[in-house]
């Protein structure tokens, strides 16, 4: 009898500690668990340093690439904050589609790593996905938004949700 009350408190004892450890264990993920603040950059990207590679056959074909890396400006100013470089492939001749698998955003704080398919002859804004960062943007997740103005300058705004 004693034996059977042993094990009955020993038992019990067991499951109020697993009981309080998996009650703890929630309260502690709910307490960690951070809203993710937006940060929104805006800048205005300078045609400067671009280039384009033609692979053969001549003229454009699936494979050519652009290259490039441009001043990065405040916008509606001249005041150069960092600069963007990147590659993209031409996937589509007749579309006009540019794949961009790497286009880094280089800024006081740190860099953006973004990748997307850029649609030359979209009217449009292009969108991409924002993939990671260094520095102040360590883990950065979000989206990039592009919008050409005129020949020279595209309008970039990055949202980094995390």
């Amino acid at each position: 009898m004693k034996r059977a009350l042993s094990v009955i408190v020993v038992a019990s004892v067991a499951t109020v500690l697993v009981l309080a450890g998996t009650a703890l264990a929630m309260s502690s993920k709910a307490g960690s668990s951070k809203r993710s603040a937006k940060t929104t950059i805006h800048v205005v990207e300078l045609f400067t340093h671009a280039g384009s590679v033609d692979v053969a056959p001549a003229g454009p074909s699936q494979g050519d690439y652009l290259v490039w890396d441009d001043a990065l400006v405040t916008p509606g100013t001249k005041h150069v904050v960092g600069h963007v470089s990147g590659t993209c492939f031409l996937v589509n001749v007749a579309g006009g589609l540019y794949d961009c698998p790497g286009v880094t955003f280089a800024l006081a704080k740190g860099q953006i790593l973004t990748q997307g398919l850029l649609p030359l002859r979209a009217k449009g804004p292009t969108f991409g996905a924002i993939i990671g960062g260094t520095g102040a943007y360590a883990g950065a997740r979000g989206a990039d938004k592009g919008r050409a103005l005129g020949a020279t300058s595209i309008d970039w705004v990055l949202t980094i949700a995390s």
